[in-house]
C-alpha cells in the first residue's frame, strides 16, 4: 500500500502514515523504531546519496593508498548525510 501511494502521489512524505502502519502492524517492527527511522529516511530523501558518496570516498582513498581513520570516516558520513538532506 505504501508503494502504491508513493507512486500515485509522487511524494515520499505523503506515505509516512501508511508506511508506519505497515511496518508496525504487518511486519511487527516496534513503533519506537519506526517512528524514528521512517521519517528520517524520508528527510534524507531515501536516495542513498550519503551512503554512496561515503563509499566512493572510502574506495578512492583506499585505491590511492590513503589510510582513513574511523573519525575521518564518521566525519565524511555525517557531512554526506547533511548534504543529502539539502539536495532536495
Amino acid at each position: 500500500p505504501a508503494g502504491l501511494n508513493a507512486f500515485g502521489t509522487c511524494s515520499s512524505s505523503a506515505t509516512i502514515p501508511i508506511s508506519l502502519k505497515c511496518a508496525t502492524e504487518k511486519i511487527g517492527i516496534p513503533e519506537e523504531i519506526t517512528s524514528l527511522t521512517l521519517p528520517l529516511g524520508t528527510t534524507i530523501d531515501m536516495d542513498a546519496v550519503s551512503i554512496l558518496m561515503s563509499l566512493m570516498i572510502t574506495f578512492f582513498a583506499t585505491a590511492l593508498g590513503i589510510d582513513l581513520s574511523i573519525g575521518t570516516m564518521v566525519t565524511v558520513l555525517a557531512c554526506n548525510v547533511l548534504l543529502s538532506i539539502g539536495i532536495k
